[in-house]
């Protein structure tokens, strides 16, 4: 993550600790609040990082989803909050 190119890294997995962690690259076009679906798990931690450009994430409490091991889709937008990520 310290590379000056990030910009330029190809779209895909990168391993840099097996499979324990690693980083995915990826390129995509946001979506509206509205249709944008929040997610919970508990077996990785999601670290986003915009490398340019602007990006509204959304997140809520995770005592919100207490007893959900995995969440996706409109139960996990409930009681969300969001924050602009430049």
């Amino acid at each position: 993550m310290l590379r000056p190119d990030l910009k330029e890294l190809p779209v895909g997995k990168y391993e840099i600790e097996g499979e324990q962690i690693f980083a995915m690259v990826s390129r995509v076009c946001g979506r509206r609040k509205e249709s944008a679906l929040l997610e919970t798990h508990d077996k990785y931690i999601d670290i986003q990082l915009v490398i340019s450009g602007t990006d509204v994430m959304g997140w809520k409490p995770r005592a919100a989803s207490a007893g959900q091991d995995y969440c996706l889709g409109s139960i996990c937008r409930q009681r969300a909050k969001h924050r602009t990520i430049r």
